[in-house]
């Protein structure tokens, strides 16, 4: 893999990723969704977060286990977050060569530092004050928006969906470092930070 970014678009990660986007659905692969579709007029006023798939109905995550927003249970949010087509396949994803590198520079708090300042600076507003919310995050360019995407914590509407944080509302520092912490998680699997030795 090249070493160094085209330009401003990561063709290594669009080629690969496709037109996946975080409605996408795969159900016969036992790949869904479950962002509920606000342009559907039954829809509106409701959560982003629909407790079944979109697109085949069924009911496969414990949502109140997941609102716990407990650390010694990640292992079961990261399996439900792959449950969804557009997060599997970001998981999944091979990190390019100049990311890798560009992660190396770091340590782990520095890692943790950074991410802190993206959600506190990038995300953390009402989505209604939030210029085009969705939109914020890019599909490539460093590890850490990769980490967003596949985390769920890209943009204030896949936050409500996954955390079950109301979109309008700022949040705490309590659940900002949670999310840091789950998003830490994916950099820590897929680079090896500075002075950090990569995990089995």
């Amino acid at each position: 893999m090249s070493e160094e970014p085209n330009n401003s678009k990561d063709w290594e990660i669009t080629e690969v990723l496709g037109n996946l986007k975080c409605s996408s659905t795969r159900c016969e692969d036992d790949l869904h969704c479950f962002l509920r579709n606000m342009r559907l007029k039954v829809n509106r006023g409701k959560s982003y977060r629909s407790l079944n798939c979109i697109e085949c109905g069924k009911n496969l995550i414990d949502w109140n286990r997941i609102d716990m927003h407990n650390l010694k249970d990640k292992e079961y949010f990261i399996k439900c977050l792959n449950k969804e087509a557009w997060r599997y396949a970001v998981w999944n994803l091979k990190i390019p060569l100049y990311m890798e590198k560009k992660a190396a520079k770091l340590t782990i708090d520095e890692m943790r530092s950074k991410v802190i300042k993206i959600l506190s600076n990038k995300i953390n507003k009402k989505r209604s004050e939030i210029f085009r919310d969705s939109t914020q995050t890019p599909k490539g360019k460093d590890i850490i928006y990769l980490a967003q995407h596949a985390t769920g914590t890209c943009c204030r509407r896949c936050i409500e969906e996954w955390y079950g944080i109301n979109k309008e509302e700022i949040m705490n520092e309590e659940q900002i470092n949670f999310l840091t912490e789950i998003i830490m998680t994916y950099i820590n699997e897929k680079v090896t930070l500075k002075n950090q030795p990569k995990e089995d």
